[in-house]
């Protein structure tokens, strides 16, 4: 199977990428401009250079590929609101309208308890809570909405 990997560049992906290859599959990963990838270059792995807030810049990387492992998102609670929106809302929004104009028969896109814990700035944190779950909801809706036709 062919998979792009959003946020593959990150720790998660770090540790995916050797699983997938070592069940035969192969991955693309989706790179911000200007990010560091030596990692990711010198395993061989193919970059795709993009930012899921471009929705523009996704039509490339899900070009061709069976399935989309979204990992990309912002985490933490040191940024304003509105750029986790940006990133996790929209950007989830993006990368899901992307995978479905190219057809894409699988998409997996996680959550992460990160995003509600570890942290004193308790109403930072819940509005980022909040957000996780808005876009839960969109994505549903999202996929909900392609299914019908």
């Amino acid at each position: 199977m062919d998979i792009l990997i959003t946020g593959g560049n990150g720790l998660l992906g770090h540790h995916l990428l050797p699983a997938l290859e070592n069940g035969g599959d192969t991955a693309r990963v989706l790179v911000l401009p200007g990010e560091d990838a030596s990692f990711l270059e010198a395993r061989g792995t193919t970059v795709v250079r993009g930012d899921i807030t471009q929705p523009q810049t996704l039509a490339k990387a899900v070009d061709g590929v069976d399935a989309v492992l979204h990992l990309a998102g912002m985490m933490g609670v040191w940024r304003p609101i509105a750029d986790y929106h940006a990133v996790n809302v929209l950007g989830t929004e993006n990368v899901c309208r992307a995978a479905l104009a190219a057809g894409v028969t699988f998409t997996v896109t996680p959550s992460s308890w990160a995003l509600t814990t570890g942290t004193t700035m308790h109403n930072r944190a819940t509005n980022v809570a909040l957000l996780s779950i808005k876009v839960k909801d969109r994505f549903e809706l999202l996929i909900q909405f392609s299914l019908m036709g």
